[in-house]
């Protein structure tokens, strides 16, 4: 009988330890400052006068969709009674929110759960847990003295009004490019480098690099970036390679596509190899410690986990990246260079001149006069088997002079006529630079007008359409000829949605959307343009709709007879389909 009452004491005395544990949670708070990694932001206060064994602990969520906050911590506790058996389930404590607005100051106090009529400082907390609550809640109803645990959400608001932490800073800083020129890259007729006169553009790889840190965000920043090139060395910036909306094909950039224009796409990797096997622009991103770099690099469809650094030509060039978080904070990393090439060590010069052989006698002499307009020199860099592995080209010097830097190994060079009323006396030459070889080697071209006419060409162009608008088409023309051109003039075949407005030359309307500008006489050796202004139509066009216009220029007689040379020129005619538009009168184009 002793031992049947001492047990019933033990388990009263159990029973009213438990009637004493209340607890008090903690409350919700509001930061600015991402410091909540090392910071506390309060835990349950337990009325435990008994020391009974009761365990708390706490775990984290991330929330970023909300309307009042950057995101927030939704941070989970769990206060294990003594006796706790995890088979068994929790009571689920509610964070109160009287006030309609989630960051109000009414909505942070932490409730406390205890006994209904429990005096202050431990009285049950009596607030609406949702702002429709008809009445307030008595948090007393939480409350159990059999309780298994308690589980409840504390909510850390982050409001993040610092922008990303840039390491280092920027600086302009100068590259001397000494390397050795690849031919495979930058080197397409199309390209020019004012400093050799070559379109085989000289290169050097640059590291594209920043760094950023942020306390709220140490997952991840967004990075966007802007690499502004100047590849035609004039200082200015005309193409640009970014990462919000521009899809680029394998090895090319949008070559002056600044101010908004569409611009040309253009090949810097011109190596002779599948097209997924060429280089893209491609943004790597690692995280080092609390910090992210990020760098622009090369990569290919084919490998696409294998990273070169970007080679760059000469000229004054800038990358951003901005850096930016999920609250709408953002700062830039700006960096400029400029790239200076040079002569590397051990390159040959090949060199010369192309002149008009005026005495004919197949000789060029420095007191004749230089080749015109369109003659350019052509290099091949020769394989074994004395195929072309790559062809630079260079437009000739206002002195008709060229140039090309190599290294050592077979080329074949030669002079291009701008077309088939001229030819070379000197047939292309071929030649082997060894480590021996001179510095420089010197191969003169003379030029012989074939026929005496003049040959005129055309083009017509715009950066863009507006509809409802007046736009602004440029024409342009040149003789290349042997000849001046008498009593020349364009005719402009103009879509039918056009009407026009006015021309910088004389129009005669010659009826169907045709119209006729007149040119006079058009020397020898001669360039030059006007502006052509229409009105695209607003009823009869949509947008993304493609317009053809054309131009054809008159005289355009050809004066070889067909017999008299081999066949190897190829006409261009203006055509439009529904995604291109060309423009420009037939061109025959000399070829080697």
């Amino acid at each position: 009988m002793r031992i049947l009452l001492t047990c019933c004491f033990l388990s009263l005395l159990q029973w009213l330890n438990a009637q004493e544990f209340y607890v008090k949670f903690p409350n919700d708070t509001i930061i600015s400052e991402c410091n909540y990694f090392n910071n506390d932001f309060g835990a349950p206060v337990l009325y435990n006068p008994s020391g009974l064994n009761i365990d708390v602990s706490y775990t984290d969520q991330f929330d970023n969709d909300l309307p009042d906050a950057c995101f927030r911590i939704e941070r989970t506790w769990l206060i294990k009674a003594p006796g706790y058996n995890p088979q068994l389930p929790c009571t689920l404590v509610p964070n109160p929110g009287p006030d309609p607005l989630a960051i109000a100051p009414e909505n942070l106090p932490g409730p406390i759960v205890s006994p209904a009529g429990t005096a202050a400082p431990w009285a049950p907390t009596v607030v609406k847990i949702v702002p429709q609550d008809p009445s307030p809640t008595n948090y007393s109803i939480f409350w159990s003295a059999s309780a298994n645990c308690y589980t409840y959400k504390q909510w850390i608001w982050v409001i993040d009004k610092n922008n990303p932490v840039l390491d280092p800073a920027s600086i302009p800083f100068a590259i001397t490019d000494t390397t050795t020129n690849d031919p495979g890259l930058w080197n397409a007729p199309y390209w020019y480098d004012p400093g050799s006169g070559l379109s085989d553009l000289p290169e050097i790889g640059v590291s594209l690099t920043a760094m950023a840190s942020d306390a709220c965000w140490s997952s991840g920043l967004g990075v966007k970036y802007y690499l502004s090139l100047d590849l035609n060395q004039d200082g200015i910036p005309e193409t640009f390679v970014h990462n919000n909306g521009l899809n680029l094909p394998p090895g090319q950039v949008r070559y002056n596509n600044n101010n908004n224009a569409p611009g040309t796409l253009r090949y810097f990797d011109t190596r002779p190899i599948p097209e997924a096997d060429r280089y893209q622009f491609v943004l790597v991103v690692t995280k080092i410690g609390n910090q992210q770099e990020v760098k622009l690099m090369w990569t290919t469809a084919n490998t696409p986990g294998v990273f070169v650094e970007p080679q760059l030509p000469p000229g004054k060039h800038q990358i951003a990246f901005e850096f930016y978080d999920g609250c709408g904070n953002t700062s830039t990393y700006v960096e400029e260079w400029d790239i200076v090439a040079v002569n590397p060590a051990n390159q040959h010069l090949l060199h010369g001149t192309v002149r008009q052989d005026e005495n004919l006698n197949c000789l060029n002499e420095p007191t004749e006069a230089p080749a015109g307009m369109g003659w350019r020199s052509r290099l091949e860099y020769l394989l074994p088997d004395n195929t072309a592995y790559s062809v630079t080209f260079s437009t000739l010097q206002a002195d008709s002079s060229y140039r090309f830097w190599v290294d050592t190994g077979a080329y074949r060079i030669a002079a291009i006529p701008p077309n088939v009323y001229w030819g070379v006396c000197q047939p292309p030459l071929e030649m082997v630079v060894t480590e021996n070889s001179a510095d420089s080697t010197r191969v003169d071209f003379a030029a012989t007008a074939l026929v005496d006419c003049p040959f005129l060409e055309t083009d017509i162009g715009i950066w863009g359409l507006r509809r409802c608008f007046n736009n602004t088409y440029t024409v342009k023309y040149c003789n290349t000829g042997t000849a001046p051109a008498e009593d020349a003039y364009i005719v402009v075949y103009l879509d039918p949605a056009m009407s026009f407005v006015s021309a910088g030359k004389p129009a005669e309307n010659l009826g169907n959307n045709q119209w006729k500008f007149l040119l006079g006489e058009v020397p020898l050796d001669f360039c030059d343009q006007f502006p052509l202004t229409v009105y695209l139509d607003c009823d009869s066009t949509v947008l993304g709709q493609t317009h053809c216009v054309t131009a054809h220029i008159y005289p355009d007689s050809f004066c070889l007879n067909p017999t008299s040379w081999s066949g190897a020129n190829v006409e261009l005619d203006g055509n439009c389909d529904s995604t291109n538009l060309f423009s420009g009168s037939k061109i025959p184009v000399w070829r080697l």
